[in-house]
């Protein structure tokens, strides 16, 4: 499944990754973990600080990873292809789409050095 225009161009414009409501739940799950924790253990209020600010430090960090990074570059498709490769092979990462207007990659959870990620690339004329 692939992401539509409607999606593209929004992300575009804000310059940031749009979540299905799926994903918005896993990429947010340790926060929500945190705050049920500190509602359901907490009864006094440096207790429930020691949940809470945390919470709050992972909710800070989960929502910058969202923001795109832009990079101006020229390149022609068979450039970005080849980059992409080699990064597959590089890093683990399996490819979701590749095509003239996006790229979507993901690298599995692992107990090494991951706990599964997804870039996503979207390419105009002189910059991705």
């Amino acid at each position: 499944m692939g992401i539509s225009e409607t999606k593209l161009a929004a992300m575009r414009t804000t310059k940031r990754l749009e979540l299905s409501p799926g994903d918005l739940f896993s990429n947010y799950f340790i926060v929500f973990f945190l705050f049920m924790i500190a509602l359901l253990i907490s009864d006094e209020l440096i207790d429930y600080c020691l949940w809470i600010i945390p919470a709050i430090a992972f909710l800070f960090i989960q929502w910058r990873q969202l923001n795109f990074q832009e990079i101006q570059i020229k390149y022609t498709q068979e450039d970005f292809d080849k980059a992409l490769n080699k990064t597959e092979k590089m890093f683990g990462w399996k490819i979701e789409n590749n095509n003239q207007d996006y790229a979507v990659a993901i690298r599995p959870w692992n107990w090494e050095n991951s706990m599964g990620e997804r870039i996503t690339i979207i390419k105009d004329e002189d910059r991705i």
